[in-house]
C-alpha cells in the first residue's frame, strides 16, 4: 500500500467518526482505539504520524492510555476540514477540473474580477482583508508560513534557497506547497494559488490575482 493509500485509509476511519460536514462546524473529538488501529493494518505511532501530517485539519493530537490499560488516539477535528482533506486526496484532480471549468465560464460571461486583498499576520495567519473570516491559520513559525514570509520579502525565489530555508528535500517542499495552495483555496473561497511555479524556474506569490500585504 502507498503512503497515500495509508493517508486515505486514516483520514477514512478519522471521517467515519464524525458528524457530516454540514451538521456541526465546530470542533469534534474523535477517539480511535489501538485495536481498531490494529485491525485497519495501522501500528499504533504509525497511524499518530499519519494523523500528524494533516494538522490544519486536526489543531489536537494526542495519545492515552484507559484504566484497563489499552491505548487511544485523541485528536480534535474539524469535521468540514477533515473530509475536505480526504477529497483531495481522492480526487486530487477535481479542484483543477473545476477550476478550469469555472474559469471558462467566467471568462465567457464576464469581465476580469479585480484582485482579491489578502493580509498576513503572525496570530491569525493568512486572510482575506473584506472578508477576515475566511482565515488560513497558520503558526508563525511552521514550515509553511516561513516559505510565504520569504516569498513576500524576495519576490521570488529558486528551490536551493527553500531548501536551505525549510531544511527538506525539494520533493517535500514541492508537495507542501501543494497541500499549501490547496488549503488556501478552500479556507479564503477562492480559485487560484497563493503560490505559483514560475515558468523559468522557482516560485513566486501569485500577484496577478492578489493584493498581498
Amino acid at each position: 500500500m502507498t503512503h497515500r493509500e495509508d493517508q486515505i485509509k486514516i483520514l477514512d476511519l478519522v471521517c467515519s467518526k464524525l458528524l457530516p460536514p454540514d451538521f456541526d462546524p465546530v470542533n469534534q473529538e474523535v477517539v480511535i482505539p489501538e485495536e481498531q488501529l490494529k485491525q485497519e493494518g495501522f501500528s499504533f505511532y504509525g497511524a499518530m504520524n499519519l494523523i500528524k501530517e494533516f494538522y490544519e485539519a486536526m489543531p489536537k493530537l494526542s495519545s492515552a492510555t484507559t484504566p484497563e490499560g489499552k491505548r487511544e488516539i485523541r485528536v480534535t477535528v474539524i469535521s468540514g476540514d477533515a473530509h475536505s482533506w480526504l477529497s483531495m486526496l481522492k480526487y486530487p484532480n477535481r479542484q483543477i477540473e473545476e477550476d478550469i471549468e469555472q474559469y471558462e465560464i467566467d471568462s465567457a460571461f464576464t469581465e476580469i474580477p479585480p484582485k482579491v486583498s489578502i493580509k498576513f499576520d503572525d496570530k491569525k495567519g493568512i486572510y482575506q482583508t473584506k472578508n477576515p473570516e475566511y482565515c488560513y491559520s497558520l503558526d508563525s513559525e511552521s514550515q509553511r508560513m516561513k516559505i510565504v514570509k520569504y516569498l513576500l520579502i524576495h519576490e521570488k525565489s529558486g528551490i536551493a534557497n527553500l531548501r536551505k530555508l525549510t531544511m527538506q528535500k525539494d520533493g517535500v517542499i514541492s508537495q507542501e506547497i501543494k497541500r499549501m495552495n490547496q488549503t488556501f483555496k478552500l479556507k479564503l473561497h477562492v480559485t487560484h494559488p497563493l503560490i505559483i511555479h514560475l515558468k523559468v524556474g522557482g516560485y513566486s506569490l501569485n500577484k496577478e490575482f492578489f493584493n498581498i500585504a
